[in-house]
């Protein structure tokens, strides 16, 4: 889908998906051949490679100084912004960052929540820009469930009419043919005019 993407030129900055997306070496392979920046929520136990060795992706984030965590929007909700802590780990290339999200009130278990994403982007990037992109997973128009808990999950609706501009002409919904909705044949003995009263039919 994204190669068709590209190949359609249709303009897009970021790539961003859950964890079944963040766990695929294929894919993330594939985008930083294409140079195309990425953010993909990864599980806490994911290994992340770092100049000191692999390390658990919530190890690495706990290795993050208290003034590395900033307070940031990262969308604006129903309920107004969505304030989260968020911190950038650096991993062992200048391109790769673990970007690590920390809720501000404690969840179902006492602890404060966390989320982890791999980032990836050729070009220098700011933490409030990869906090912007890893908020539109779950928030700013596209919900996901199960996102007051602080875990990623899948973006709803089909994907292509999220990635392609509705009126591109490579737009999914322009070649998907409308389903027409089957006329039921009359009951025996119903009226043969429906939406009139029974004192209306009797004249």
């Amino acid at each position: 889908m994204i190669g068709r993407a590209v190949k359609a030129g249709v303009p897009f900055k970021w790539v961003a998906g859950d964890e079944a997306y963040g766990g695929n070496l294929g894919l993330r392979e594939w985008l930083e051949a294409e140079e195309i920046p990425y953010v993909l929520a990864v599980a806490c136990k994911a290994m992340i490679q770092t100049k000191a060795g692999a390390k658990r992706a919530d190890e690495l984030a706990g290795l993050a100084p208290a003034g590395a965590w900033q307070r940031l929007n990262c969308a604006d909700g129903s309920k107004g912004p969505r304030l989260y802590d968020w911190a950038l780990v650096a991993t062992d290339s200048d391109q790769h960052w673990l970007l690590a999200r920390r809720s501000l009130q404690p969840g179902e278990k006492g602890d404060l929540e966390l989320a982890f994403y791999r980032c990836h982007s050729p070009r220098p990037v700011t933490l409030a820009e990869l906090a912007a992109v890893a908020g539109a997973l779950g928030g700013g128009g596209l919900l996901r469930r199960g996102e007051e808990r602080g875990r990623p999950g899948p973006l709803p609706g089909p994907p292509l009419p999220r990635l392609v501009p509705a009126r591109h002409p490579g737009h999914a919904r322009a070649r998907v043919p409308r389903r027409r909705r089957a006329r039921r044949p009359p009951r025996p003995g119903a009226p043969a005019t429906a939406g009139t009263c029974p004192c209306q039919r009797k004249h």
